[in-house]
């Protein structure tokens, strides 16, 4: 059981709980040490019999990332949290479990299982829960959106993920991250929060006119050396950006222009290079780790996850059905 001042799950993760509490200590509990002083909101639980809830939350450069699990539970942020707070975030969430409903002065959205969907924590607004309710979320600091693209202030209480493909891929990787996996996962945490903002952008549609004959040519010059560059596991849109003297706004733009993002084209580039050197004879010795490394995965497992969800098969029976032929 966690106390009343949360605790530590690793290093990087803390965790809040009501187990073990009777209801009337872990509302008050919850109401105070993690509604109010962790996410500057009011608990409500005037119709709420029997409550528990657990969360856990990781910082980063970025903001956060917190999962939530609660039973039946309302909420405001009110204008005395905002002023009190100070905060200038955009929340990202993804509802994994259970029904809902959030709304402001001027929007209502009812939420279920897979949607996904943003706005700003500097604006009051109202939520009720109906449990048990899993999700996830990432907290943007407003400042960090701006430094890589413009905030989607479009869509704002929207259904992101039935929007389009984008939407969809947006729900996908919210999908693969928590509090304590993240870190396991292929890129950085700020590398996977940027494409989600990068994904985002795209869903609110395109801020640019299409491209002209420069911006066609220097997204070609970027995409062969991105191409040049797949073994590198560090390829990043920020440290790209920097080395081709372009903002990573302009970036984006760019591909947001061309109908892609940087992410989806590296990840897709790294995959058909892989198929390439799968099916090379020349290359029958080398291991899938080193085919995975060859082309900037340094993790085997999450190579032949990713392959097999583009491919439909993993990378060791794709390399023996070529030689088969």
């Amino acid at each position: 059981m966690i106390g009343a001042t949360g605790g530590r799950l690793s290093s990087d993760v803390i965790r809040f709980s009501t187990e073990g509490m009777g209801q009337r200590e872990a509302k008050e509990y919850w109401a105070d040490h993690v509604g109010d002083a962790c996410h500057g909101v009011r608990c409500d639980f005037r119709n709420v019999e029997h409550f528990s809830a657990s969360t856990e939350y990781a910082d980063f450069d970025f903001g956060k990332i917190t999962q939530f699990w609660v039973s039946d539970i309302q909420a405001q942020r009110l204008p005395f949290h905002i002023s009190r707070d100070g905060l200038e975030l955009l929340c990202v969430s993804l509802i994994k479990q259970g029904n809902g409903r959030i709304s402001d002065n001027s929007n209502e959205l009812f939420w279920r299982p897979g949607d996904v969907y943003c706005g700003p924590v500097s604006n009051p607004f109202q939520v009720e829960m109906k449990g048990p309710v899993e999700f996830v979320t990432l907290y943007f600091e407003k400042s960090w959106i701006r430094s890589i693209g413009s905030v989607p202030t479009g869509l704002f209480f929207k259904e992101i993920s039935a929007m389009s493909g984008w939407g969809k891929a947006v729900s996908q990787m919210m999908l693969e991250i928590s509090p304590k996996s993240i870190g396991d996962l292929a890129l950085p945490a700020a590398d996977i929060a940027e494409n989600i903002a990068g994904l985002l952008a795209l869903c609110a549609g395109p801020d640019t006119a299409p491209l002209r004959a420069s911006g066609r040519s220097l997204l070609d010059r970027l995409r062969a050396d991105m191409r040049d560059r797949l073994s590198s596991p560090s390829l990043s849109p920020i440290g790209f950006a920097a080395e081709h003297g372009i903002s990573v706004r302009t970036l984006h733009s760019l591909f947001s222009a061309a109908g892609t993002s940087f992410m989806a084209e590296l990840w897709t580039m790294r995959l058909e290079q892989s198929r390439s050197l799968l099916t090379n004879r020349r290359l029958d010795k080398k291991s899938i780790s080193e085919i995975a490394a060859m082309v900037g995965f340094s993790n085997a497992d999450h190579f032949t996850a990713r392959f097999r969800k583009a491919h439909g098969v993993s990378p060791k029976k794709y390399r023996q059905g070529s030689n088969e032929k």
